[in-house]
């Protein structure tokens, strides 16, 4: 494990070139864990002799070394890695690196090597319990997501974005908590928010015929299916070479944030405009997750923590962490914490709807006898697909009353984007 190294005293060794095994003095064997440390987003690294708060990708190593109650000896071991640490190195490692101390003369945090003759050169001390860095919400709910500076201003739905708004008689600013990943003792919850939700529960049916009482009958998991928030970073990715990317705020670089047509299916979200599963179900970043980072234990307050990507022409290079920021009154993302806004959350018995028309207004989907029907789409683009975000047709509409042929169950059919579900006999 590279996040270990051992110091290793009085054991037996074994010489190759002698084959025999000799004695290493002193008397007991100790491992040290390398950590780095992180304060508000940033993190511990060298700077000369002087202590710097860094990004993430630039933190050093640290050793702690327990002295005597709760007073330790920090020491920055840089950034050394090794498959397999040797004797030697290890106590090399030690030796050489620089232990941190606090200097009253200039009330800086510093380090230097060869202070271990110093008579006061264990400073610092550790004290005090884990806290909790991340809020844990219960979910399902319907909450409003508010600025702390201005508690009456809210995340709400602008159509196809998210939007911040004052105005509640015109705006609904209801937002529906959707569980993301939450795991027994998870220390780092994630979320996803919906508005427009449609929830299938489970159930039973044949894949023959359809019945819930036959003997081949089978479970179809529960679903919901809703417009959910997503950080459009791979929007911007996939406009990147246009002139006006109208996924970034205008005349900024500041990706936007908005809302999708998906179904989410156990632990995985199938986006329907482009059929693409995300797995959610797990403690990863992605674009369609949020956490809600604290900033105050007292209140907690938080920020709110979703996905940037790294390279907007390369998707395999992942994602990193990116923030909500308050901008002219547009939420985007920022990869600075200090900048992201502040938000708190509170009940609401409004429903989580669109605050404008949705596109397939005045369309009927019908499920039948091994068919769906669509009414009202001429010339749309009609998409079927099974709860698993699978494709089963997608056409456009010639008339308006298409049939299309469709498996028995519960199936999600989109209207140029805009999706709804039905169940098949």
């Amino acid at each position: 494990d590279v996040d270990v190294f051992s110091i290793y005293n009085d054991i037996m060794a074994y010489n190759k070139d002698e084959k025999a095994w000799e004695l290493k003095e002193n008397g007991d064997t100790i491992k040290y864990y390398r950590y780095t440390l992180e304060y508000n987003g940033k993190y511990l690294a060298m700077s000369g002799d002087n202590m710097a708060l860094v990004k993430a990708a630039d933190a050093d190593n640290f050793v702690i070394k327990s002295k005597e109650g709760s007073t330790v000896n920090v020491i920055n071991v840089a950034k050394t890695d090794w498959d397999e640490p040797t004797i030697e190195s290890a106590e090399t490692i030690l030796a050489n690196g620089k232990m941190a101390y606090f200097d009253y003369n200039y009330a800086q945090l510093k380090q230097a090597t060869n202070i271990y003759s110093w008579v006061a050169n264990a400073q610092l001390t550790v004290e005090g319990s884990s806290p909790v860095v991340y809020r844990t919400i219960a979910a399902p709910d319907t909450l409003e997501i508010f600025r702390t500076e201005y508690a009456d201003e809210c995340l709400f739905e602008n159509g196809e974005f998210l939007g911040m708004t004052y105005n509640r008689e015109k705006y609904n600013p209801a937002l529906y908590l959707d569980t993301a990943y939450v795991r027994g003792e998870t220390k780092k919850p994630f979320y996803m928010l919906a508005v427009n939700v449609e929830k299938t529960d489970a159930t039973m049916a044949c894949p023959i015929d359809g019945k819930a009482d036959c003997e081949h009958a089978e479970e179809i998991p529960g679903m919901i299916s809703a417009r959910y928030l997503v950080a459009l970073t791979d929007s911007v990715a996939a406009h990147r070479t246009e002139l006006n990317n109208k996924f970034y705020y205008s005349g900024t670089k500041m990706t936007k944030l908005g809302f999708v047509p998906a179904v989410h299916h156990v632990d995985t979200l199938v986006v329907l405009n482009d059929k693409k599963e995300i797995v959610v179900g797990n403690n990863a970043i992605n674009p369609s997750k949020f956490a809600f980072r604290i900033v105050n234990p007292a209140t907690e307050d938080f920020v709110i923590e979703t996905a940037i990507r790294k390279n907007l022409a390369k998707q395999s290079d992942g994602y990193n962490v990116a923030y909500v920021k308050w901008h002219n009154g547009c939420p985007v993302l920022t990869e600075e914490i200090s900048e992201a806004e502040v938000f708190n959350v509170r009940k609401t018995s409004e429903v989580p709807t669109a605050n404008e028309a949705i596109a397939a207004e005045g369309v009927q989907v019908i499920g039948g006898q091994g068919v769906v029907t669509v009414q009202g789409a001429a010339g749309k683009v009609i998409t079927v697909a099974n709860i698993l975000g699978q494709t089963i047709a997608n056409q456009v509409a010639a008339s308006d009353n298409v049939t299309i042929a469709a498996p028995a169950g519960v199936v999600v059919v989109a209207v140029d984007g805009d999706a709804t579900k039905v169940v098949v006999k």
